[in-house]
């Protein structure tokens, strides 16, 4: 994936066929190295449906593959659109089937605009107390944060969250069909860490794994002093 779409996007309007540009849902979109996350939650009174998936990413310009491999659609699905950049905007079109008929579709994304920080994908492993795992992933970055736990194969639960980090200090600010830490449990990590709650929730009988470590430079958190 070009480094060039790595970050924290924040959808600000999505256009089907011809119709303008509308926004019925929060939709954020979290790219760390070859790792993405993606959770759609619709705004009061709108009607889109809410879902989450994560997975990774494939580049060959100007096509983006998503290819998910944790989803709550079943089965997972794979998307591919045209991305280019219009300002300080993402813009990402293509085809997607819509209420039985293929419809065109344009994205667009802007920056969520927080300074650069830890960029974290982690994946869970079986843990001690159960050798069942579901598919789980965990990414961070700049400040965001997606968990998204997919375990309707052992217990039927389906969790993802949304995190920021204000101040030092982070907070849930939305959950998708399930219960969700307050705050990720995730403290200092090292490129080779696994990683275990201390006080795990019922759904976190796990280890994690780390799957992509990027800290920003000295040069960019003093830009963001």
């Amino acid at each position: 994936m070009s480094t060039a779409f790595s970050g924290a996007w924040q959808r600000c309007g999505l256009a089907l066929d011809d119709a303008p540009p509308a926004e019925d849902s929060c939709v954020v979109w979290l790219q760390a190295g070859p790792f993405f996350a993606d959770l759609r939650t619709p705004l009061a009174g709108g009607s889109a449906v809410a879902t989450a998936f994560s997975g990774r990413t494939t580049w060959a310009a100007p096509v983006v593959t998503f290819h998910r491999d944790v989803d709550l659609a079943i089965p997972p699905r794979t998307d591919s659109g045209r991305l280019r950049f219009a300002g300080d905007r993402l813009i990402e079109d293509g085809t997607v089937a819509w209420e039985g008929r293929t419809v065109r579709y344009t994205e667009y994304w802007a920056r969520a605009g927080r300074p650069p920080a830890r960029r974290l994908v982690l994946e869970a492993l079986p843990g001690q107390r159960s050798s069942r795992v579901g598919r789980r992933r965990y990414v961070e970055v700049d400040g965001q944060a997606l968990l998204i736990v997919d375990d309707r194969a052992t217990d039927g639960r389906f969790i993802a969250a949304h995190f920021v980090n204000d101040d030092g200090h982070w907070r849930c600010t939305r959950c998708l069909d399930g219960e969700a830490p307050a705050t990720p449990p995730f403290g200092d990590v090292t490129a080779s860490s696994v990683l275990s709650f201390p006080q795990p929730p019922p759904w976190s009988d796990t280890s994690w794994h780390v799957r992509w470590l990027d800290l920003p430079s000295p040069a960019e958190g003093a830009g963001h002093a």
